[in-house]
């Protein structure tokens, strides 16, 4: 079984750096950012999970996934995730607008936040 069954795209182009393979401690990453005047994006275990659960289309990791992180993060990370153009949008679009449409009111009201 491949370890990287993703490869992981970011919106603007920026480098790309994962800290589980590449060894670059967070304080390298600044140098880096700071010499060359410019972002670099990388992805951690955390961040690599949630596009790895979002990729499964598994209902019950997403819907946990997004009553977790709330819309706004959740659609954040869709949104990078679909950027790339590599995965199956109209898949993806489905499975979160299937989760919304089963919300019940009060994971409704945590997952836009309303008190």
């Amino acid at each position: 079984m491949n370890s990287k069954p993703y490869q992981m795209c970011i919106p603007n182009c920026n480098p790309v750096y994962n800290l589980q393979q590449s060894g670059i401690s967070r304080k390298n990453l600044i140098s880096q950012m700071i010499q060359k005047n410019a972002a670099i994006s990388y992805n951690n275990s955390r961040t690599n999970s949630y596009y790895i659960a979002m990729l499964s289309l598994d209902y019950d990791k997403n819907k946990g996934l997004l009553l977790t992180l709330k819309y706004k993060l959740y659609m954040r990370y869709f949104n990078q995730l679909l950027s790339c153009g590599k995965y199956n949008s109209d898949l993806l679009y489905l499975m979160i607008q299937t989760i919304l449409a089963n919300l019940t009111q009060q994971e409704y009201n945590i997952v836009y936040e309303i008190k």
